[in-house]
């Protein structure tokens, strides 16, 4: 299936953020009390409706909890891709020489999930089941729980990793002395933060970044034009930064607009209907094929080889 035929998802859907009511306050001339009046309502922040946790049900993880949400949600998009034989699209301009004048070249790369790369992670389940659902059969193999201390009788026991410490111990030593001289050792700086599960997030990444382009590539891939995409409502307020979908009339006609507004300050950048759609490639369609394609890999946000798509 070609990228530019709308597809139907069955599994994947579009998240709406939680929003907030606003209110314009001002002092009452009569009363001279402070009145508040509501205005409408505008997208919370991530970070304020949802705090981040390192672990879910005393289950401890390398990352926060939420990174692991979001693989699984762009795992089972990728996943639904897949059984739909998609293939994304991407065309790159190639600069012209003095011999031949530049020409846009077309990129083809197909949604394959490396199905090997997942092992136990049931991916049968992880396409038309939820997070919470799933997690609870699968934390497991997130986290490796620290294992107990054994003795070491032959030396090719040993296991040669940066999280294991070993000691020699004069067994013709009391047992308190001995405790005491472990002590001493442990104490040290020497301990290793490394975790050993397989599956790890890599990198950093925003986690309304992430929301907005994991939206923007639902409804993309569902036929939605730019304009609907850009007047859904369904983006996240990023660093007091919005994105919006305005209506240009300044220059006799309609076009799109990409606004951003300015920190503290209420006022917004208007940029031209060509900018306004680089910017919804660059800063959203982009990055969300990259996205669903490292995941196909086995990874989530950043590939460890810095593998290139698309020829970029």
């Amino acid at each position: 299936m070609k990228e530019e035929i709308p597809v139907k998802l069955k599994y994947s859907k579009v998240i709406r953020p939680q929003t907030r009511k606003t209110f314009d306050t001002y002092v009452g001339k009569q009363t001279g009390q402070i009145v508040s009046v509501e205005t409408g309502t505008e997208s919370r922040e991530y970070r304020v409706f949802r705090e981040t946790r390192s672990n879910i049900k005393g289950v401890i993880t390398p990352r926060k909890i939420q990174m692991y949400r979001w693989w699984f949600r762009y795992l089972q998009l990728s996943l639904e891709l897949d059984k739909l034989d998609y293939t994304f699209t991407e065309n790159r301009r190639i600069k012209g020489t003095d011999k031949k004048k530049g020409y846009d070249k077309e990129y083809r790369h197909k949604v394959v999930v490396n199905r090997d790369r997942y092992e136990g992670w049931d991916l049968d389940e992880v396409l038309t089941s939820n997070f919470d659902k799933w997690w609870r059969g699968h934390s497991h193999l997130f986290v490796e729980t620290p294992t107990k201390t054994t003795e070491i009788l032959k030396p090719e026991n040993m296991v040669l990793e940066d999280y294991y410490r070993y000691f020699r111990i004069d067994s013709r030593m009391s047992n308190t002395d001995t405790i005491q001289s472990m002590r001493q050792h442990l104490k040290s700086n020497r301990r290793r933060s490394r975790w050993s599960s397989k599956w790890t997030p890599l990198g950093e990444i925003r986690q309304e970044k992430l929301f907005n382009i994991y939206n923007t590539m639902i409804m993309w891939l569902q036929g939605m034009s730019t304009k609907e995409i850009l007047t859904s409502g369904l983006f996240r307020t990023s660093r007091g930064r919005k994105v919006r979908y305005e209506v240009d009339v300044g220059s006799g006609g309609s076009s799109s607009s990409f606004y951003r507004g300015k920190k503290n300050r209420g006022q917004f950048e208007k940029r031209s209907s060509k900018v306004n759609s680089d910017r919804m490639r660059k800063d959203l369609l982009e990055p969300g094929r990259r996205l669903v394609l490292i995941v196909c890999d086995g990874y989530f946000s950043k590939h460890p080889r810095g593998k290139r798509y698309f020829g970029k």
